[in-house]
């Protein structure tokens, strides 16, 4: 896992996670307390999940190989006012596209 944060001009924390042990079939049964999207990043199909209970963050899951998944966090790190959750949510977004495209340049 990969974590940075920034304090100005809004406090965000992004965190970046690769999962071996689940696919993206994981995030659709119905465990998670969250409204589901489906979405594409850097060509591959993806999920963003708002949580039902708490707006302070929003993840993208990225279905990047059979049973594997990138996880990309958007969270509000204390931001007066907070940042809304759509704004996290392309936060989350931006920052998923751009790791895909770095992973994809990279081969």
């Amino acid at each position: 896992m990969c974590v940075t944060s920034s304090f100005g001009p809004r406090a965000i924390v992004v965190s970046v996670g690769l999962v071996t042990t689940a696919g993206i079939e994981f995030i659709s049964t119905g465990q998670l307390a969250a409204d589901l999207e489906q979405s594409v990043i850097a060509g591959f199909p993806a999920t963003v999940t708002r949580p039902k209970q708490d707006a302070q963050f929003c993840n993208v899951f990225v279905d990047v190989a059979s049973g594997q998944l990138l996880d990309v966090q958007a969270l509000d790190g204390g931001s007066r006012p907070p940042i809304a959750e759509e704004q996290l949510c392309q936060d989350a977004e931006r920052a998923a596209t751009g790791v895909m495209e770095t992973l994809l340049s990279s081969r």
